[in-house]
């Protein structure tokens, strides 16, 4: 584990997930103050109307900056970035963000596999991404893009998972770098801390 956490490091890290993802997205955000990355981007299903409250769950637990970029922002070192629910996040080439209304592949937004895709395009081999719990297979062809392109490929062991659809979907499309617990993924972004 030390290998692959000193591995992921200082990279920019791409992270997705549905039903089953949110408890261990809150637990690597407690961590980071102790994990070197770039940039961290969360695509996750979120529901299409109302307030979701995710934005206000996740900034409690976590030590950096984390909010829902605006349409062409660009991404900084250290920050924290959720897709918003209004659309589909794509990253362009020049390292900003683009909010697209297209339709989702898999009705669900915002869109995994266009979050994945348009990062591992961008970022080619200094992205990481990680593939949750979920209940379709979003997320699979992009997770299979960000390892075409160079970066590395983990996903959350599908027997550990609430649902397990959507990292198996992305076994079968992707030569992994990794297979990991929730628990496993959470110990790469740092140890429990002593208290």
């Amino acid at each position: 584990m030390d290998g692959l956490r000193k591995l992921i490091e200082n990279r920019n890290i791409i992270i997705g997930g549905s039903a089953g993802s949110f408890k261990t997205i809150i637990k690597i955000l407690e961590r980071l103050e102790s994990f070197d990355f770039n940039t961290m981007i969360l695509a996750l299903h979120r529901p299409r109307k109302g307030n979701d409250k995710l934005l206000h769950v996740f900034s409690h637990n976590c030590p950096h900056d984390l909010h829902e970029p605006v349409e062409g922002e660009k991404l900084e070192k250290r920050k924290i970035y959720l897709a918003p629910s209004s659309g589909n996040l794509l990253i362009n080439k020049d390292h900003r963000f683009n909010i697209s209304t297209e339709p989702a592949p898999y009705f669900s937004k915002p869109s995994i596999d266009l979050a994945f895709e348009s990062a591992a395009e961008a970022m080619e081999e200094s992205l990481t991404g990680i593939l949750l719990s979920g209940a379709n297979e979003d997320g699979a062809i992009g997770l299979s893009k960000v390892k075409a392109h160079g970066g590395i490929a983990i996903i959350q062991e599908p027997k550990d998972c609430l649902i397990d659809t959507m990292p198996k979907a992305a076994k079968e499309k992707t030569k992994l770098d990794a297979i990991l617990t929730s628990g496993e993924i959470i110990d790469l972004f740092g140890n429990t801390l002593q208290v």
